[in-house]
């Protein structure tokens, strides 16, 4: 009885702390702004005029809304899925003026948030509850509602990741107690955001038997409700996100790294790959270090099938290996669910051709549940500090151009540990083997790097 209101005690404490976090995080985000046209209010605080202007991903949705609003739902595009397209338009129809979008928009994201973190304390509960005793695994609970990552992309709603790592972890927190469910969530995901179609695969390789055949019927009918109806409606336009996103260069990847990291700029070679917001002097960065936010015009007229490029096959391919590869290990291996998950979403990551620190988020929430807690504690710190070199340090405080190298040897760095969070799993006992040597690598690489 102790051990149980003991429990029930940290948990209180811990949605106390996740929520305050974010309150206090949120206070600079939420200061009176000067009276300007097209500011906005949450909760009758003024919002800056930043949320709104020109070049920040929420004016850049608006900017998508008033073309769909002039052109129509069905007749515009978008760089992502189409599912997310019309619930976005949905959404910003719903709530009518600028002041309700921007609070329906931060509210998903931040409930989402508040999702994950709920369901990250009672995923580490049920892992190491049994085995460890509750003072150890506390710290790899509380390590998700302090964690800067998932506080700023909830406070400056600059992305809409975390709702599609809120259906991630829900996916995995049903899968062993209502398939249908689980697989409810993860085809909700995947046609926001293709990663969560990962699930699939591990569900099915995973050394789980609990409802495989129930999961696996479930999403593909569920994923055909979702996307099939779209589809329909205009196949040109619903093909259009995927056939941009396919002949799109690369980005903060090894392969951007071959491209532009020394010293070669990105040309533009059409209107669909130009970048909306260029950088302005001083500030000195390139397509290949941070991408790239196509102007909402280009989204009127349908697309198809664009010139992929050397890189873009080259990257499909070795992502296709790499994840054909992990699949035969796994099924010698038999890893459990979430370890296979983590290892595809890690060779995804580390073997495409483009990465945001957004992504990280779909890998945050999962890392204490595959690895030792003290390791998992010090993964988790180490890669979200490597993300804040990465973006913004590297590209906007460092002087030019030793900026350009601070990045790039920040993004190695950051594939050694993705590396390992994708082999590591594979490796099952051997583990911490591949620790050491992935130690000995990042330490030679240091010295090189001298």
């Amino acid at each position: 009885g102790l051990k149980y209101l003991k429990i029930n005690q940290e948990f209180t404490f811990y949605i106390i702390s996740a929520v305050a976090m974010r309150l206090v995080i949120s206070i600079p985000f939420l200061l009176p702004a000067p009276a300007q046209p097209g500011i906005t209010r949450l909760f009758g605080i003024t919002i800056p005029v930043y949320y709104t202007q020109h070049g920040t991903y929420f004016a850049w949705l608006l900017e998508i809304f008033d073309e769909e609003s002039r052109y129509g739902i069905f007749k515009v595009w978008t760089p992502y899925p189409p599912l997310y397209s019309f619930l976005l338009y949905s959404l910003f129809k719903f709530a009518g003026s600028v002041n309700t979008q921007w609070t329906s928009w931060y509210l998903v994201n931040a409930l989402s948030d508040f999702g994950t973190a709920i369901l990250v304390w009672k995923l580490i509960y049920n892992t190491h509850g049994k085995t460890l005793h509750f003072n150890k695994i506390a710290p790899l609970a509380y390590l998700y509602s302090i964690s800067p990552l998932p506080i700023f992309f909830t406070v400056t709603a600059s992305v809409y990741d975390p709702t599609v790592v809120f259906l991630c972890i829900l996916s995995l927190y049903l899968a062993n107690k209502k398939a249908i469910l689980s697989s409810l969530a993860a085809a909700f995901g995947a046609s926001l955001k293709l990663f969560p179609i990962l699930l699939f695969p591990a569900y099915l390789l995973s050394r789980d038997r609990h409802g495989k055949l129930r999961f696996a019927v479930s999403f593909v009918l569920f994923l055909l409700c979702f996307n099939l109806p779209l589809y329909f409606v205009n196949p040109s336009n619903f093909m259009s996100p995927f056939f941009w996103q396919a002949g799109r260069p690369p980005w903060s990847s090894v392969y951007a790294l071959v491209l532009g990291g020394f010293g070669r700029t990105y040309l533009v070679r059409s209107p669909l790959y130009a970048d909306l917001s260029p950088p302005v002097p001083p500030v000195n960065w390139d397509y290949y270090l941070v991408g790239i936010v196509p102007s909402p015009q280009v989204f009127v007229n349908p697309i198809g099938p664009q010139d992929t490029g050397l890189y873009n096959r080259l990257a499909e391919i070795v992502v296709g290996v790499a994840l054909g590869g992990s699949a035969l290990v796994s099924i010698k291996r038999r890893l459990d669910l979430t370890s296979l998950f983590v290892a595809l979403l890690s060779a995804t990551f580390i073997t495409s051709s483009g990465w945001s620190p957004e992504f990280f988020l779909y890998l945050l929430p999962f890392i204490p549940l595959i690895l030792k807690p003290e390791r998992a504690f010090y993964v988790c710190l180490v890669m979200q500090f490597l993300l804040l070199i990465e973006f913004p340090v590297s590209v906007y405080l460092v002087p030019a151009p030793f900026n350009t190298r601070v990045f790039w040897v920040t993004v190695l760095i950051q594939d050694l540990f993705l590396a390992y969070l994708w082999l590591a799993p594979l490796a099952g006992a051997r583990g911490s083997r591949s620790i050491r040597r992935i130690r000995e690598i990042v330490v030679r690489f240091f010295v090189l790097v001298r």
